[in-house]
């Protein structure tokens, strides 16, 4: 199959000089005016393989080389060149003339066609491998310049940056895609004019961009430019716009030889210097999360929902009162044949980071549901709390699912608790608050999980529509040795119930936590100390003797 690159050692030939060019129309042109000579005249029709070489004389040296060719073909074929050897007649001089110049426009026509076929491609070569909006190299092209460079250079050492350019987002709404295209074209033209020379610049993404330095003496000078540029403003429209990038480093080939490679793990870098408000922040394997385990891990567990592979395990919640398990939190566990168990803390978050939560948590809720309608049935009325993701608010088809599942197997909605992280409902607590006043009208109660360790809990409680806090065990777990920790479950413990609020301290672990937790006037515990999570059957063991009194099934 013909393709550009196949195309460009015809049209662009290597090493061709002037006295290469000369040498090559002499042998071509000479090689026909021999054959013609041999043949008799020009009054047969060989003349016109002559043709051959000027054609391929305007391909190979454009414009100029057609024509020469051309009138070099048509002296040869001319007074020197007898019409009929044989008979001796001579050609009329109108007839050479006309030829030589015949020759000439062919030659100038096919140099011509060949020039235009070359700026084409060129023109091709400069799309498929250049930034049209910064004039950079794009990803392509600067591929293209890794790998040529490897081949003609052994580099011991390259510093690879990924760069970007933060708040974006906030600067399109205010000028529009015409202000970001300005302000992009303007960072492209200042990074070419400070490090232009001692690195190669690539144009990645809109505002991102990728910084080779292939010497490793030039790093700290072109770091320096870097870290300067970001303390720049620029003026469009009249605003003045600060340009704030951040650096994401890798290393040839310390952190890998491949390209491809180098750019994800200084991305990487770079997502973690935003999240801790770094400038510069260079790769470290120990922050890598292993991209090809996390895909085999959702690629299981779509297997594993789909063939119910996974298992619940309940953890029972007790009344702090009467000892007696009155709900448990419903937890997932996974043991699946080619990966072992996996840790929900391992796959939880690559789910909610996909369109695959929603129907894993439609499968927690039938699960759940049904497992609490057994345990009705057998007389033990206890609750059910089941964690809850942003994307599931997202979705009608989750909150639909619910409300059919709590009709199908009689769970009266007051037995039933949604459990929400502070960090979960931070990015659009307004949204979140709305939602869950919604499922809270109808009797379901609404638990925030992992309370304190978020950074506005104090606004949680204003504004979401709650029935339940749960004191994160991050501060329960040292409440005997911490005297901060103590202060703030038992503060917590005290504005629950200032707000009428139902208070669950999570992470219980000793007697003497248990007692502390029970002497503050918490409500509820859970912990190790009381029970580890329990699967179904053996939880219905534990029911038995420490649960609420019984029901008798129809009372």
């Amino acid at each position: 199959m013909m393709t550009l690159e196949s195309l460009k050692p015809f049209f662009f030939p290597k090493g061709w000089t002037l006295g290469t060019m000369v040498m090559f129309i002499s042998f071509m042109l000479g090689g026909g005016y021999y054959l013609v000579l041999e043949m008799g005249g020009t009054h047969l029709a060989y003349v016109h393989l002559l043709y051959i070489p000027i054609v391929l004389a305007g391909l190979l040296f454009s414009v100029w080389g057609g024509v020469i060719a051309g009138l070099v073909a048509g002296l040869l074929m001319g007074p020197i060149m007898p019409a009929d050897i044989e008979l001796s007649i001579e050609q009329p001089h109108a007839s050479w003339i006309l030829r030589a110049l015949i020759f000439a426009v062919v030659g100038g026509l096919s140099g011509l066609g060949a020039s235009l076929f070359r700026a084409y491609l060129h023109e091709l070569e400069l799309k498929r491998t250049t930034d049209p909006l910064s004039g950079l190299l794009n990803l392509t092209g600067l591929k293209i310049w890794y790998q040529n460079y490897l081949k003609t250079h052994k580099p011991t050492a390259m510093i690879v940056i990924v760069a970007e350019l933060s708040h974006m987002g906030k600067i399109d709404r205010a000028l529009g895609t015409d202000g970001t295209s300005r302000l992009i074209h303007y960072t492209s033209r200042q990074l070419q004019n400070m490090i232009d020379g001692k690195s190669i610049i690539a144009n990645l993404q809109t505002n991102r961009f990728a910084i080779i330095i292939p010497h490793q003496t030039d790093a700290a000078e072109v770091l320096k430019s870097c870290e300067s540029l970001s303390s720049q403003t620029y003026t469009l429209n009249g605003i003045p716009i600060f340009i704030e990038m951040r650096f994401g480093v890798a290393i040839y080939p310390h952190d890998d030889n491949d390209l491809n490679e180098l750019l994800r793990k200084a991305r990487i870098a770079l997502d973690k210097g935003q999240k801790e408000v770094k400038r510069f922040t260079h790769y470290d394997k120990s922050t890598d999360q292993n991209p090809e385990r996390n895909l085999l891990i959702l690629n299981r567990l779509t297997e594993a929902i789909e063939n119910k592979a996974l298992k619940l395990a309940y953890q029972p919640k007790i009344a702090m009162g009467s000892h007696k398990t009155i709900g448990v939190e419903a937890l997932v566990r996974w043991e699946d044949p080619v990966l072992g168990f996996v840790p929900p803390n391992e796959f939880i978050p690559l789910t909610e980071e996909t369109q695959l939560i929603n129907p894993f948590t439609k499968w927690l809720l039938e699960e759940s549901l049904a497992q609490m309608e057994r345990w009705h049935a057998q007389g033990y009325p206890i609750s059910v709390a089941v964690n809850f993701s942003m994307k599931n608010f997202n979705d009608a088809g989750v909150l639909s699912t619910l409300d059919t599942l709590l009709e199908k197997h009689q769970i009266p909605k007051k037995k039933f608790e949604i459990e929400v992280t502070e960090t979960s409902v931070a990015t659009n607590i307004k949204s979140v608050a709305a939602i869950l006043a919604k499922l809270r009208s109808k009797g379901i109660k609404i638990a925030i999980d992992d309370f304190g360790t978020g950074q506005s809990t104090h606004q949680y409680l204003y504004e979401l529509p709650l029935d339940v806090i749960k004191v994160d065990q991050l501060f329960t777990r040292d409440i005997t040795t911490n005297p901060a920790a103590a202060a703030i479950v038992r503060s917590a413990i005290t504005l629950g119930h200032e707000l009428q609020l139902e208070v669950v301290a999570e992470g219980i672990e000793t007697q003497e936590q248990f007692d502390l937790i029970r002497l503050w006037g918490c409500d509820v515990g859970q912990g190790y100390f009381m029970s580890r999570p329990l699967f179904a059957d053996d939880l219905t063991t534990w029911l038995e003797t420490h649960s609420v009194k019984k029901k008798k099934p129809g009372a």
